[in-house]
């Protein structure tokens, strides 16, 4: 196998450094995330300089890996008994569908890797690769094509890249489905485990959007075309609720306790841990009536979060609200509203059904932020 390293010219005038790689006939190319710029001064040279040895040290890298891959005869046999990459994954993704013990929110994270891995296979020539052979130069390819070249099939009129989020949730996700594979048998390790923190996908920073308790009741007034996205919004503004569980919520999940109605989940959408959440006020003021509908009949009638989220951005410009809206800012808001009104962040940790506290930390941010928002508006009463 022959490995060398090329340029390919972009749009900025630099240089784009990828392996071309060529075996039995075959050929593909590996991003190496590395670039070449214009040379117009020192630094510039010694930019390039470093790029450049970078590049033969990953280029040396995947020739000691090719070695290290020679083919043993048990090697071989268990390298045809493996499956062809592609196909698992749609089994296992079938296989997710069918025991109905998976969170929706995780089969659809499944399937969008599976369509990213699908592009990826087909732009690297690898449909035909095997489970046991994803490896470590594979998986770098991989993150690379999603980085640097994959955009959304969605709007061909107006491509777009895949956010930072987005991508650190389909690696999050390919590791869950490789991990499995190690306590199944089927690899003996997961390649991820031998990429440094350069190659990785690093977690996008937490932009949390919550409302202000102005902002709330600004949003409760406006007069809009979809009532139900409204009055399922500013339900789980009031109790926390995730979408999926507000969709899935029963007049049997809200039960008479001691301290008055609340919802009692055995088992939240995402997390399949039990919760239970008190209804105020506030709540049951979004609360629809009952009339004559059985237990197991649905609370309300829940549009497509694609949906909700059109018909929000709509409410908030009519409310004179800037911030972008999604549906699950109702949470946020609920969450940061909370730690403001002085409730202790392990409740409410425990009331959003937080696997951990740290999660519920960034809420604390939040409404240390618009503290923080409101002395600076006092200070302008007083001028400079």
């Amino acid at each position: 196998m022959s490995i060398e390293i090329r340029t390919r010219v972009l749009k900025n005038g630099s240089q784009s450094l990828y392996l071309d790689c060529y075996e039995n006939g075959k050929r593909e190319y590996e991003s190496l995330h590395l670039y070449l710029v214009p040379e117009v001064n020192e630094d510039a040279k010694r930019e390039n300089k470093n790029a450049m040895k970078k590049a033969v040290a990953i280029k040396a890298e995947r020739l000691l890996d090719i070695h290290k891959e020679a083919k043993s005869p048990d090697e071989t046999a268990l390298r045809k008994a493996s499956p062809v990459f592609y196909e698992w994954l749609l089994d296992y993704h079938k296989g997710l569908v069918d025991s109905q013990a998976y969170s929706q929110n995780y089969i659809k994270n499944v399937w969008k890797l599976i369509a990213i891995m699908h592009q990826y296979m087909k732009y690297s020539h690898k449909s035909g690769i095997r489970l046991i052979d994803f490896n470590k130069n594979i998986y770098v390819g991989f993150l690379n094509y999603m980085r640097d070249i994959y955009v959304s099939p969605k709007s061909p009129s107006n491509p777009q890249k895949l956010a930072q989020s987005t991508m650190h949730q389909i690696q999050t996700t390919l590791n869950t489905i490789l991990n499995k594979a190690v306590r199944n048998g089927l690899i003996s390790a997961n390649p991820f485990a031998s990429l440094d923190k350069r190659e990785r996908v690093s977690k996008a920073e937490s932009n949390i959007v919550a409302l202000t308790k102005d902002e709330v009741m600004a949003l409760a007034s406006v007069e809009t075309g979809s009532p139900a996205t409204k009055q399922c919004y500013m339900f789980c503004c009031f109790t926390g609720l995730r979408h999926s569980d507000i969709s899935a919520l029963k007049w049997k999940d809200i039960r008479q306790t001691d301290a008055g109605l609340a919802i009692y989940l055995p088992r939240m959408q995402k997390t399949k841990h039990p919760i239970l959440i008190p209804l105020g006020k506030k709540a049951l003021e979004w609360l629809p009536d009952k009339e004559d509908k059985s237990e197991d009949s649905l609370v309300f009638n829940t549009p497509q979060i694609c949906n909700c989220d059109r018909a929000l951005k709509h409410m908030a410009k009519r409310a004179g609200i800037t911030k972008v809206l999604g549906f699950h800012t109702s949470r946020h808001t609920f969450g940061t509203l909370a730690i403001l009104a002085g409730c202790d962040i392990l409740t409410v940790s425990k009331l959003l059904g937080h696997k951990s506290v740290k999660t519920t930390q960034i809420y604390a941010s939040v409404a240390m932020q618009m503290r923080a928002d409101a002395v600076k508006r006092v200070e302008k009463v007083f001028g400079n």
